[in-house]
C-alpha cells in the first residue's frame, strides 16, 4: 500500500523555484505517479523487484508509516529528458528530524549537480514542515557525495561504528554487578524522569555531543520511539536512592530477529562505577527474554570508553557510516 498522506501546509509537486545546469527537472514525486515506485527504490539504494512487487526494505518502511513512526512525503527526483537520474527521500520521524536516503555513487557531473539541488530543495521543504534536523549517513570515503553534501550546506558530524553481538554471548571479563539499583520502566507518567535522565547523561558525553542542544528532549525521545518497534517495557532508567544514574532505550527489530540499543547513557559523575555494565546486562537479558537472536547499536567513533566497554561485552563491528547533518538556520 502506498502512503498518500500529505502535510496540511504542503501542496503536492509545488516546490520553490530551482534550477541546475542543463535540461534537469527537479520535482516532488506524487505517490500516485508512475515513477513513484522506481524513484522510491532508487532513493533507498535497493534493487527494483520485477512486476509491482516492493523490496523488503520498502515494505518495512511502509510498516513504519502505518504505525505512525515515519513520514515519507518528501520524495524528490531529478529527471533529464524525462528519465530519472537521481532521487532522495527524507524519512521524517516524530521528533522533528528526518533521515535522508539517496544513492551513494554519483557517476556523472549531471547527477552530481542534480544531487546538490535536490538536497537544497529538501532543506527548504523540511524547514517549511518544522523539521529542524536533517541527517545523511554515507559509506566512507564517499568523497564525491561528501562534496555534494558540503556544497548543499551539510556538515560532517562524525563516523559511527555499527556493532552487533549474539544474544547468547557473555562478557569477555567479569564485572561487579550493581545490586543497589532500582529500575523504572517507561510510561507516559514517567516521561519527565526519562527526560531528566537523558539530560544528565548528555553532560560531557562523547556520543555526538553536537546534537545535544538542537532539539527538545521530548523530541529526542519521540525520535527514539520511532527507531524500530517501540516497547515501553524495554526502556528503563536506573536509579540509586532516587537519583537517575543511567538510561537504556531498547527497541525491537521490525522482523523480531533482534533488538537495538537506540540510546544508552550514564550520568556524568556516575561513570566508571559499573552503571554501563548494569545497563548492558539488563539489555542483553531482555533481548534473550523476547527470544531475539542479536543485539545491535551504533556508537560515535570518538567515544573510546564506550567502544572499549562494548568490545568487552562481545560486540563486533559490522559497518561504518559517516554522519552528515543540516540544521534549521
Amino acid at each position: 500500500m502506498k502512503p498518500t498522506k500529505q502535510s496540511p501546509s504542503h501542496e503536492p509537486n509545488k516546490l520553490d523555484a530551482r534550477s541546475v545546469d542543463g535540461p534537469i527537472d527537479i520535482r516532488l514525486i506524487d505517490p500516485a505517479s508512475a515513477e513513484y515506485r522506481r524513484a522510491l527504490h532508487f532513493a533507498l539504494n535497493v534493487p527494483l523487484p520485477p512486476g509491482s512487487a516492493m523490496a523488503p526494505a520498502v515494505c518495512d518502511l511502509f510498516a513504519s508509516v502505518e504505525r505512525g513512526m515515519a513520514g515519507i512525503d518528501l520524495l524528490i527526483g531529478a529527471f533529464e529528458h524525462g528519465e530519472l537520474i537521481q532521487a532522495a527521500l527524507a524519512i521524517e520521524s516524530p521528533g522533528r528530524a528526518a533521515l535522508i536516503s539517496l544513492p551513494y555513487e554519483l557517476s556523472t557531473e549531471t547527477q552530481y549537480s542534480a544531487t546538490g539541488e535536490i538536497l537544497r530543495t529538501l532543506q527548504r521543504e523540511a524547514w517549511k514542515r518544522s523539521i529542524i534536523l536533517l541527517e545523511v549517513l554515507t559509506i566512507p570515503p564517499s568523497l564525491r557525495l561528501g562534496d555534494a553534501l558540503h556544497a548543499a550546506g551539510f556538515r560532517s558530524l562524525t563516523h559511527l561504528n555499527y556493532l552487533r553481538r549474539s544474544a547468547m554471548a557473555r562478557p569477555h571479563r567479569r564485572f561487579v554487578e550493581r545490586n543497589d539499583l532500582d529500575w523504572v520502566t517507561y510510561s507516559a507518567d514517567q516521561q519527565p524522569l526519562f527526560e531528566t535522565a537523558l539530560e544528565r547523561t548528555y553532560l560531557q558525553s562523547m556520543d555526538c555531543p553536537e546534537l545535544t542542544a538542537l532539539r527538545r528532549t521530548s523530541d529526542v525521545l519521540a525520535g527514539h520511539q520511532a527507531a524500530g518497534v517501540f516497547d515501553p517495557n524495554l526502556w528503563w532508567v536506573a536509579r540509586h536512592r532516587g537519583e537517575p544514574l543511567g538510561v537504556m532505550l531498547l527497541n525491537r527489530f521490525a522482523d523480531g530477529f533482534g533488538t537495538e540499543i537506540v540510546y544508552m547513557g550514564v550520568a556524568h559523575g556516575s561513570r566508571g562505577q559499573g552503571i554501563g555494565d548494569a545497563l548492558l546486562q539488563r539489555a542483553c537479558n531482555a533481548t534473550r527474554n523476547v527470544k531475539a537472536q542479536v543485539i545491535a547499536l551504533a556508537v560515535d567513533t570518538r567515544n573510546a570508553a564506550a567502544r572499549l566497554m562494548y568490545e568487552r561485552w562481545g560486540f563486533r563491528e559490522t559497518a561504518v557510516r559517516e554522519a552528515w547533518i543540516a540544521c534549521y538556520p
